[in-house]
C-alpha cells in the first residue's frame, strides 16, 4: 500500500514538473496583450436578466397564494422599487 501511495505521489510530481516546464516555455514565447482581458455581460444576457426579474416581480405573489387584486399601492411600490433596484 505504501509503495502505491509513493508511486502515485511521484507520478503527480513528475506531471506537475512537466506542466510547469510547458508553461515556462509558453510564457517565453507569448507576447503580452495590449489590454487586460475583461468579461462583461452582453446585450442578450442583460435582456434575459431584466425579463427574469420582471417575471419574478409579477408572479412572485402567486408563490404565497395571494391574488394580485389584494395588493395595495404599497405592495406595488415595493415591487416596482425591487425591480428597479434589481436592474
Amino acid at each position: 500500500m505504501e509503495r502505491t501511495r509513493e508511486s502515485g505521489r511521484d507520478r503527480r510530481r513528475v506531471l506537475a514538473r512537466e506542466r510547469r516546464e510547458r508553461q515556462d516555455v509558453l510564457a517565453g514565447e507569448l507576447a503580452p496583450g495590449s489590454a487586460p482581458l475583461v468579461w462583461g455581460a452582453g446585450v442578450g444576457s442583460r435582456l434575459l436578466a431584466v425579463v427574469w426579474l420582471a417575471l419574478l416581480v409579477v408572479f412572485g405573489p402567486f408563490a404565497y397564494d395571494r391574488d394580485l387584486a389584494a395588493f395595495d399601492w404599497a405592495d406595488w411600490l415595493f415591487r416596482g422599487w425591487g425591480l428597479a433596484a434589481g436592474i
